[in-house]
């Protein structure tokens, strides 16, 4: 690493991972980066995590679900076990989750800062618009985001950095090749 980068990174606040993007990918990532170990910046758009599973889809589009595991194992888990805490085993809205595979948004969006909450490694920038991506040279050292609601900006440095977003906009932000 160079000196610069070493510079660039103390500018401004500084994480292990920096992760763009609260959907259920964004929130993985953020999840699995802090349970091994590494402080994470998990920046999000708008004022709830969880994407589109908690802004109205509310089914998994899982075929095999043996072949499903880890954190999204843990999700469904958690839904269904929302769903019995809340109803009671025996109610039909716990039959009606199928097991945690779907779920009304509120719960998934639950269930997500259920998860993200109990990471302390995690610091969650809620509805902060990415201003712009931060490079040294050719390599992506950061994000430039603004609160929404403040104006107040603020500069997330990160030695690796995730784009979850559905649209990409970080790594388009970063010069990223696309096409549209």
């Amino acid at each position: 690493m160079t000196a610069v980068f070493f510079a660039m990174l103390l500018a401004g606040q500084s994480f292990d991972v920096v992760v763009y993007g609260g959907t259920p990918g964004g929130i993985a990532a953020a999840v699995s980066a802090a349970r091994l170990g590494h402080s994470v910046a998990l920046v999000e758009y708008h004022k709830h995590l969880g994407g589109m599973a908690a802004s109205g889809l509310g089914k998994s589009d899982i075929e095999t679900r043996a072949a499903v595991g880890g954190l999204f194992r843990e999700f469904t888990g958690r839904v269904y076990a929302d769903y019995v805490k809340r109803y009671g085993a025996s109610h039909p809205n716990v039959k009606l989750c199928r097991e945690g595979y779907y779920y009304e948004p509120s719960v998934a969006e639950r269930v997500f800062d259920g998860m993200v909450a109990a990471e302390q490694r995690i610091r969650v920038f809620r509805y902060h618009r990415l201003k712009e991506a931060l490079r040294v040279g050719s390599r992506a050292v950061g994000l430039r985001a603004v609160n929404r609601a403040t104006g107040e900006e603020v500069e997330l440095r990160g030695r690796v950095l995730i784009d979850a977003t559905y649209e990409g906009d970080l790594a388009a932000s970063a010069g990223v090749p696309y096409r549209v």
